[in-house]
């Protein structure tokens, strides 16, 4: 069954295969069914773009000079935003032709979209631009493969801090279901290293506290809601950290941490990757009490409602409601 044979919707949304020279308001009209996706070919086509975006990004990080502008929603984009998204994109439509691809630059220049609802890739070429035009490493690259409205295999690069995550298929060690590393953003002209060639450690828990006692992750943009949201429900943290990007996610899923909560507006580009990692070591990202968070949302413009992530074995009937 097609799964772009939908009218299209209004919206900033951009949905497709981009070949080289890639128009970014070009609507997809192709499709891939979900059971020909292998996931080892997958990991080993999006590492190398993944990488690459990093450098190009980190070459714009160290620029002064680097062109900062707003979309019409009123979000920042740079040349760095528009660089690392060409460079993923044209390696996507090479290695996986013919899988949807929904990207965020592409998604604001975009006017209509073909929803598709079986499988596609999202794609946030530089999530945490806000942190990186203030010259703060909290910014990532996030790819994520979506089957049925649900993420089940993701990739996040944070190449300022030399940190990559990613749901483990293919080349890794089968009893690693999420994996991170130290890896550097390559050199201009250097090769990239392959999966079998990265010291991947296990993802997993550090240990957790009592529910009363959470060490708690919020963005920076929601300092006062989250303040105020604990001092309506008495929930005492034992630690509160405010971290951009899709970062939360992966210490979340390290350990280092044991709650998210959301308030404000997201896209799906901002947190498939980070929920694919998460729930493969065992966490939750839970849009409602019992229901996880969920994908394909054309209707809605891909926007997130609210939601909570917890880590592995955080349990969420007591802590859920009190995000509503």
């Amino acid at each position: 069954m097609s799964a772009c044979d939908h009218e299209p919707v209004s919206g900033h949304l951009a949905i497709g295969s981009f070949p080289d020279g890639h128009d970014r308001a070009h609507p997809l009209t192709m499709t891939h069914p979900a059971h020909a996706i292998d996931l080892a070919h997958l990991h080993a086509a999006w590492l190398e773009p993944t990488l690459r975006a990093g450098t190009a990004i980190m070459r714009h990080f160290k620029n002064p000079d680097c062109r900062i502008e707003r979309k019409a929603d009123g979000s920042p984009v740079t040349s760095a935003d528009l660089e690392a998204e060409d460079v993923i994109l044209g390696a996507l439509s090479r290695a996986l032709p013919g899988l949807p691809v929904v990207s965020e630059e592409a998604a604001a220049a975009a006017q209509s979209v073909r929803p598709c609802t079986s499988a596609f890739l999202l794609v946030d070429p530089l999530d945490g631009t806000r942190e990186f035009a203030v010259h703060s490493r909290e910014f990532t690259v996030n790819l994520s493969l979506i089957v049925d409205g649900r993420p089940v295999a993701g990739i996040i690069f944070a190449p300022a801090l030399s940190e990559l995550y990613a749901t483990a298929a293919g080349g890794l060690r089968p009893d690693q279901t999420a994996v991170w590393a130290h890896v550097d953003p390559p050199s201009l002209g250097a090769s990239c290293p392959s999966s079998a060639d990265i010291p991947w450690r296990p993802l997993g828990v550090k240990g957790t506290t009592s529910s009363s006692g959470r060490r708690l992750l919020s963005s920076p943009r929601e300092h006062d809601r989250v303040l105020s949201w604990l001092a309506r429900t008495g929930l005492a943290p034992t630690g509160h950290a405010e971290i951009g990007s899709s970062l939360k996610f992966c210490r979340l899923a390290r350990g280092d941490a044991d709650l998210y909560p959301r308030f404000g507006p997201t896209s799906e580009w901002d947190t498939a990757a980070g929920q694919a990692i998460l729930q493969a070591t065992g966490g939750s990202v839970l849009s409602g009490p019992g229901a996880e968070l969920s994908y394909g949302k054309f209707h809605t413009g891909l926007a997130n409602p609210a939601f909570l992530a917890l880590g592995p074995g955080v349990p969420s009937d007591r802590l859920w409601p009190l995000v509503t």
